[in-house]
């Protein structure tokens, strides 16, 4: 996790902020189509 973003949340919502969940996405370039509306973790 990048420093500058953990430092940045800190300020917002301190010093007791967590990392719970991170995703990438790869898609190569100029193929697939747009992304449907939809819920993640609808259950959180």
């Amino acid at each position: 996790t990048s420093p500058r973003i953990v430092n940045s949340v800190r300020i917002l919502l301190g010093e007791e902020a967590a990392f719970f969940h991170g995703k990438v996405i790869f898609k190569e370039a100029g193929t697939g189509g747009a992304w449907q509306w939809h819920q993640d973790y609808g259950y959180w």
